[in-house]
């Protein structure tokens, strides 16, 4: 069996499921799941044949799956409600500044672990969505999954706060130009 590394080929593969094969009944479990109950069936017909090629997935460790599981089952739930939501060519800072997401909020995702970042990257998610805007939200999965290794995690989130706030310089700099 071919394994791949990429989360991004994963949530590529997991969008084309959602987008081209997924049953209405399947999305609605989705739309429906709240990110502290246990995963629907659909989540389960949709995501594990995939997770199964990709080496990041522990499959030797219960737990681990798990927690891994239940990250996946958060970006998985938002995408059923906006499968545009999903654009790995904008990074997640760049999206969330573009959707003017308020620098308190975002400062909670940043700071948040488990339980909590989970629940900020639902919020996360359906303020995009309402938006209108897409990005790579694989970077928030990614968050998620490093939240335990703290050097790995600072990694991320260093990377999405460069992104989000030299979005944001390069969109007041734009805003003064045009007050010019």
């Amino acid at each position: 069996m071919d394994q791949h590394e990429s989360l991004k080929e994963l949530f590529e593969e997991i969008n084309f499921k959602i987008t081209r094969l997924a049953s209405n009944g399947e999305l609605a479990q989705l739309k429906r799941q709240k990110p502290d109950e246990p995963p629907p069936p659909a989540f389960y017909r949709i995501a594990m044949p995939s997770l199964e090629n990709y080496k990041f997935y522990p499959t030797a460790d219960e737990k681990k799956a798990m927690v891994f599981e239940k990250n996946l089952m958060v970006l998985l739930c938002a995408m059923a409600s906006d499968a545009s939501m999903f654009n790995p060519s904008v990074s997640l800072g760049v999206a969330l500044s573009n959707a003017g997401y308020p620098e308190l909020r975002f400062y909670r995702l940043l700071k948040a672990n488990e339980d909590a970042l989970r629940k900020q990257v639902c919020y996360m998610c359906k303020y995009l969505s309402s938006k209108g805007i897409s990005g790579n939200i694989s970077e928030a999965f990614e968050l998620m999954k490093s939240h335990s290794d703290s050097e790995v995690a600072q990694i991320v989130r260093r990377k999405i706060s460069r992104d989000y706030y030299r979005s944001q310089a390069l969109n007041n700099k734009s805003e003064e130009n045009k007050n010019v």
